[in-house]
């Protein structure tokens, strides 16, 4: 009722007409809705009193209408009628419990008057607003000299209350300057705490509500590529186990689509129930704010939820749902919740932060073949894709993304809290072509030890796995020699030429090194010999025959990548409306031109130093070494030959 909401009393000591109302329905009691037409065969159904039947039909002849139980009910100590007359009109109403009470009434206080003085004061309260209710009664019904008298009633007894609260306020200053009296069970209130050595104050009645782990719904399955695994994140994300000290031993990211919404499951424990707080009702309320990309915030207040608390140990479920408004790319970091528990004796309340990236579109885990291994999203390709954020447009998506490997300095994201991120290098030096990572399989480039090393085409998957996990999809771009042969990127120096053939643009010696594995007796030819000594080869810089290595391009965190002549080099083409994009993450640039010719064409002249055809498999007494014979680019007349070919 309206008086246990007023004074925090437990629900169902106040009785109200409402109230008999909604206990009549629970109890299946008939209701009765009486107007001027049905009176007559109504009323003598009713098991209520003639008092009861007189109000009614007192208020018929007025031109109201009546809702009444068929009979009365027992609530607690109380037994009566509670029923309302109310004008057909206007909607205006009297809400009477028999005995003339309009309104409501609370069951004896547990507390004696004479042990407590504010029973008293409560009790002179309710008289107050009974009187007020029944003048209000009287003049709906037409008794104004009633009225009139309990209107003088009304106002010596207002004029008394406000003596009693004056006179209360004022014993209660004297009462700090004398020694508190020791305080009854039943007056167990907010005055009454405990202390303890480095903690502040906490009331005895007070219950203790810990937050246990809070579980994401409906949300993205991401796998946490980390050092030699990539396991799937399950729920629930975050966990604080016993002494639940509000320090998560497990805190995971999560991730949604724009335009969902975000749904939770939050578990809490009652840890600590004092006799004083057993039955009684405590609200969870909840307030979740985002912090994003370009200022964007958020914030949003849940719905409480109200709980009874009956033993220590009983848990509790608290959902709720969160619209995702941002129309951008994002990632908040973090997103906070704000707790707060409410009881009769005390409040509660904290804070936990959870980090949450929002993708563009729904990602796009639909590849065939060689790709298949792009159908996982990775924590490290989903925080590529979305923490540059702040993106609305596709094209704006694109850049954002590519952003992280244009500067060349890609990392991984899996890894546990307070772990270093493993550098992705391309080409690590003193890592050649056997010792690094190749583009079978994306999960084995990105759980490899730190500063380990990739090919290109691993860097091409990983840029697409990117654009993927925000609904973009791109194409895996092979780039060879027209003629079939080996290619030099930049930059090399052409030395004197030792060469004098028929064929006179190949009139350059190059000697690579020939790379294997124990007890493989395949050669690959590579500019890093199987057992490397810095000091007695040249990696990559240096003399390579007829050819000097020179600082070129940077890649991947490398300034100068140790494999610098390809058969094949990967990169990834994203259409747009202009015709098409070439991507190479390896070196963090892009080659113009909207169409794989044109960009054949600029590839040529921005990247090639040269081109190179075997002389002979093995050079003569030195098994582990390649002898090929090189050219530049141009002709004799400084003109492109355009030896370059993209597939897509």
């Amino acid at each position: 009722s309206v008086i246990e909401e007023l004074f925090d009393y437990e629900l169902g000591r106040g009785v109200s007409a409402t109230q008999v109302l909604l206990e009549a329905n629970a109890q299946q009691i008939p209701i009765y809705a009486i107007t001027a037409e049905n009176i007559d065969t109504v009323l003598p159904l009713l098991a209520v009193s003639q008092e009861v039947k007189t109000d009614i039909i007192n208020g018929i002849h007025a031109g109201q209408h009546a809702i009444v139980p068929q009979r009365e009910i027992q609530h607690g100590n109380w037994q009566g009628s509670g029923y309302i007359i109310q004008d057909s009109i206007t909607g205006a109403g009297a809400y009477l419990l028999e005995g003339g009470l309009n309104g409501g009434a609370l069951e004896g206080l547990s507390c004696d008057a004479s042990k407590n003085p504010m029973a008293a004061l409560i009790n002179m309260v309710i008289q107050v607003m009974e009187l007020y209710f029944n003048i209000v009664a009287m003049i709906s019904f037409g008794s104004f000299a009633l009225a009139a008298v309990a209107l003088i009633a009304f106002r010596v007894m207002v004029k008394t209350l406000l003596k009693a609260v004056v006179k209360k306020q004022i014993k209660k200053k004297g009462a700090k300057k004398r020694k508190k009296k020791k305080r009854t069970e039943c007056d167990c209130d907010k005055k009454k705490t405990r202390k303890s050595k480095g903690k502040t104050g906490k009331n005895e009645c007070e219950p203790e509500l810990k937050l246990v782990s809070v579980e994401f719904l409906n949300d993205l399955k991401i796998y946490k590529d980390q050092v030699g695994q990539a396991p799937l994140i399950t729920g629930p994300e975050w966990v604080d186990t016993a002494p639940y000290d509000g320090k998560p031993e497990t805190n995971e990211r999560v991730a949604y689509v724009k335009g969902t919404s975000l749904k939770f499951e939050a578990e809490f424990k009652l840890t600590e129930l004092p006799s004083e707080s057993e039955g009684k009702l405590a609200k969870i309320r909840s307030e979740v704010s985002f912090e994003g990309a370009n200022n964007v915030q958020e914030n949003e207040t849940l719905e409480p939820k109200s709980i009874r608390l009956k033993k220590e140990g009983d848990t509790f479920t608290y959902k709720g749902t969160i619209a995702l408004n941002s129309k951008q790319v994002q990632f908040f970091n973090p997103m906070k919740i704000k707790w707060k528990i409410t009881s009769v004796y005390g409040k509660q309340s904290f804070e936990t932060e959870h980090q949450v990236y929002v993708t563009f579109k729904k990602p796009f885990l639909e590849f065939n073949g060689f790709l298949q291994d792009l159908n996982t999203l990775y924590l490290t390709s989903l925080h590529l894709a979305t923490s540059n954020a702040g993106a609305e447009k596709e094209s704006e998506v694109i850049n954002n993304t590519w952003k992280h490997f244009k500067e060349k300095r890609v990392k991984t994201w899996g890894d546990p809290p307070g772990k270093t991120k493993r550098r992705l290098s391309y080409y690590k030096r003193g890592k050649g072509f056997v010792g690094t990572c190749d583009a079978s399989s994306l999960e084995t480039f990105l759980i490899q030890q730190d500063k380990q090393s990739g090919e290109c085409g691993a860097f091409a998957k990983l840029f697409m796995a990117a654009l993927a996990a925000n609904g973009i999809q791109s194409e895996y771009v092979t780039i060879s020699a027209s003629d079939g042969q080996k290619f030099l990127v930049n930059n090399w120096r052409f030395n004197e030429a030792t060469l004098w053939e028929q064929e006179s643009d190949y009139k350059w010696k190059l000697t690579l090194y020939g790379e294997t594995t124990t007890g493989n007796l395949t050669v690959i030819c590579g500019m890093v010999p199987n057992q490397y000594d810095r000091n007695k080869y040249p990696m990559p810089l240096g003399n390579y025959k007829d050819l000097d290595s020179l600082s070129g391009i940077m890649g991947q965190n490398e300034f100068d990548p140790s494999e610098k002549v390809f058969d094949f080099h990967f990169i990834v083409k994203v259409p747009v409306s202009s015709g098409a994009i070439y991507y190479d993450p390896s070196y963090g640039v892009t080659y113009a031109g909207g169409n794989k010719f044109l960009a054949a064409m600029n590839f040529e002249k921005d990247a090639i130093a040269g081109y190179a055809k075997a002389q002979d498999k093995k050079h003569p007494g030195h098994p582990y070494r390649c002898a090929f014979k090189a050219r530049k680019p141009q002709d004799a007349s400084g003109n492109y030959i355009n030896n370059i070919h993209f597939d897509k």
